[in-house]
């Protein structure tokens, strides 16, 4: 495979977007193009060939099921959202998986903290246990985030995302990045966001780990409160930051954050359209809303026949998009 590095660099830079944002200027080394990607196996993993395996279950804690992401965690403030405490075994709780997702498309969103971008595991709340196929899934999902921390580089979490080709392969891999690590710097879980439309409407919410390992509510990353919209405040810093909001590098101080969003068209610069429009799509609600456009505020969920399916901006337009990025990605030589 022919690699790049400094036509690479200024690719990563260039495509430093967050999830519901677009790129789709040319490669800066077309060869790039010709590096295989396969969507369903190391991008998007939602197949059968994944979730039917018994160590997406719950019982006995498999390693890719929901009762495996409570190991070492107080998770009272994520059932206090459920509506109903975690009784009983963990074996049975109503959580099955939907995916497993690469996101080493945003490390360099992510940078500092994550420059090797993000795994994610997710999870639907049903309505009886989990590993009861029979058991239908709700409109509740939680989003467990791991960061890839900086003891590996992009392009090499890259590659252990392109060598997925089945469940033995899933499994090995996120045990790497969901696995306690002693190393400083290494794979973590970051946060766990939560999306829950059982009332009608969607409600997202996002909750981390502190230091006692207690998931605790934390704002929505670059979601600011309803009420900053309009404001002089909010103005200056959507007009001074511009140029990052375009490619999606904003950052909204964590005090103007909010720590539950609802899925609404928020005013935030009227006199701005297309600043307002650019700043929107990289809040959760404008991620999942219509101008995502979510499905019903999903991007993902499983319907009637098992199946999971995807919102049409995801499948028609954010995929391919992270496709190009993983294609870069392992054009890359490993540091």
């Amino acid at each position: 495979m022919r690699r790049v590095g400094s036509a690479g660099r200024a690719f990563a830079a260039a495509c430093a977007l967050s999830g519901c944002q677009l790129w789709q200027a040319p490669l800066p080394d077309p060869e790039c193009a010709d590096v295989p990607i396969d969507v369903e196996h190391e991008l998007l993993a939602t197949g059968a060939w994944l979730r039917s395996d018994d160590r997406v279950r719950n019982a006995n804690d498999g390693a890719l099921g929901f009762s495996a992401r409570l190991s070492g965690y107080d998770a009272s403030a994520l059932f206090d959202l459920v509506g109903s405490p975690l009784t009983g075994r963990t074996s049975d709780a109503p959580f099955r998986l939907l995916a497993l997702v690469n996101r080493t498309d945003l490390a360099e969103q992510l940078a500092p903290e994550s420059p090797a971008g993000e795994a994610r595991l997710v999870y639907t709340l049903t309505a009886g246990r989990g590993d009861d196929p029979a058991a239908p899934a709700l409109p509740f999902t939680a989003i467990f985030e791991y960061t890839l921390g900086s003891t590996e580089s992009v392009a090499d979490w890259a590659r252990a995302f392109h060598a997925v080709h089945g469940a033995d392969d899933a499994v090995a891999l996120a045990a790497r990045f969901t696995k306690p690590q002693a190393i400083p710097g290494g794979p973590h879980l970051a946060q766990v966001r939560v999306n829950d439309a059982r009332s009608g409407a969607s409600e997202l919410y996002e909750l981390a780990p502190n230091e006692q390992g207690v998931l605790v509510a934390r704002g929505l990353r670059n979601t600011p409160r309803p009420e900053l919209a309009g404001t002089p405040k909010l103005a200056a810093f959507l007009t001074q930051h511009a140029a990052d909001i375009s490619v999606g590098q904003q950052r909204v101080p964590q005090a103007w954050l909010a720590t539950a969003t609802a899925l609404q068209e928020v005013p935030w610069l009227p006199s701005a359209p297309q600043l307002e429009h650019d700043f929107a799509r990289g809040t959760c609600g404008g991620c999942h809303g219509n101008e995502g456009p979510g499905q019903a505020g999903f991007h993902l969920r499983q319907i009637e026949n098992g199946d999971v399916e995807q919102s049409p901006f995801l499948k028609s337009e954010e995929l391919p998009r992270r496709a190009r990025v993983m294609r870069q990605r392992l054009c890359e030589p490993s540091e």
